[in-house]
């Protein structure tokens, strides 16, 4: 996360959203901090994990019919969806792309 924020590091459009542990809509050295807070066992929970109400991050992969990603700023979340309505026969694709908060070693960057 500190890499990214300082510019050293590029990540992906997963990566970028499971290191802003803060919620803010980016990462930087103060996300980097909260990580690091995490590991050590001073900080339970990232701020973005209780305003998900969850610890994971779930985006509808590119493929996904009607997929709506995740809507993660200023404290607040709205998860991503799949919005099928009206349902009017068989889905293929539907599938979802996951990372745990605070995960910023995945591997799409």
């Amino acid at each position: 996360a500190l890499e990214a924020a300082v510019g050293s590091r590029l990540l992906g459009a997963l990566q970028g959203m499971a290191c802003d542990v803060s919620g803010d809509g980016s990462v930087s050295a103060f996300d980097a901090a909260r990580i690091l807070r995490h590991l050590a066992g001073a900080l339970p929970r990232f701020p973005v994990a209780q305003a998900c109400a969850s610890d994971w991050l779930f985006v509808p992969a590119a493929a996904a019919p009607g997929g709506v990603p995740p809507l993660i700023q200023s404290g607040s979340c709205e998860p991503g969806f799949l919005d099928l309505t009206p349902l009017l026969g068989s889905v293929e694709g539907a599938d979802f792309d996951a990372a745990i908060f605070g995960d910023c070693d995945l591997g799409d960057g």
